[in-house]
């Protein structure tokens, strides 16, 4: 669904579950096909995070476990975008030659996986770059920022790092 928007549209658009009622008006909104796409690159990319931290454990039951969850995964739902293919086929790839640490069974299940992940690896989508931007030295930085805040006499104000309180909804009763 996150690949072309044509399917999206004919596939999920008029489905209840991809709406999206605001507080403002009480009538559902469709969600739009970038927001998927962005819902869908964090749900992969916390996927991958899931899967590469199971598959590093020294437990072999955490290993195992994700190698079977991956098998039905592999070549259909997960991975859909390179970057975290790759992460995931590396983390199998380690697995391949550790048998010492984790017996036979693993290795098998990891060389499946594997095997998956190299067939599916043409089908990949690749992650949107994000804009690079040309950042100032840090030096020049923090130059710039003490000329900001000068103050009347002409000293530079300290700059201090200010973190914004969180919002606090009450619930009325």
């Amino acid at each position: 669904w996150a690949s072309t928007e044509e399917i999206f549209k004919k596939e999920c658009e008029n489905f209840p579950g991809f709406t999206n009622v605001s507080q403002k008006s009480t009538k559902p909104e469709k969600i739009a096909f970038s927001s998927f796409q962005q819902c869908s690159r964090n749900w992969h990319k916390q996927l991958s995070k899931a899967f590469t931290t199971c598959l590093e454990s020294s437990e072999g039951t955490e290993v195992h476990n994700a190698l079977t969850i991956l098998s039905e995964l592999v070549g259909g739902t997960f991975p859909v975008y390179d970057a975290y293919h790759a992460e995931v086929k590396q983390r199998v790839q380690k697995l391949i030659g550790e048998e010492q640490q984790f017996g036979q069974s693993i290795v098998v299940m990891a060389r499946s996986v594997n095997a998956r992940l190299q067939a599916c690896e043409a089908k990949m989508l690749k992650l949107p770059s994000k804009g690079k931007r040309k950042e100032a030295p840090e030096k020049d930085k923090d130059v710039d920022r003490e000329k900001k805040l000068k103050n009347e006499k002409g000293a530079a104000a300290p700059v201090k790092d200010v973190k914004p309180e969180p919002v606090r909804r009450v619930e009325k009763e």
